[in-house]
């Protein structure tokens, strides 16, 4: 993800995050390295697997209000 030009919402469910060993140490992995990608936001999804299956509302909430955020800040709006 270096030199992402834009920004980025990745976004995780914890039980992917605690069960699944592709996952694990993900959140970490990317707050050491938010310094060199400001652009990057992480969100983890509380009680959701890789599917979203139990946090499917609480997913399309956060990528709303991030979605808002960009056009809120974005010059002239």
């Amino acid at each position: 993800m270096a030199g992402v030009p834009c920004p980025a919402l990745v976004t995780l469910g914890s039980v992917e995050v605690e069960s699944n060993m592709a996952f694990r140490g993900a959140p970490e992995a990317l707050a050491q390295a938010a310094p060199q990608l400001p652009e990057v936001q992480l969100e983890v999804i509380p009680q959701a697997d890789h599917f979203y299956t139990a946090g499917r509302d609480q997913l399309l909430m956060r990528m709303q209000e991030w979605l808002l955020s960009l056009f809120r800040s974005t010059p002239g709006k």
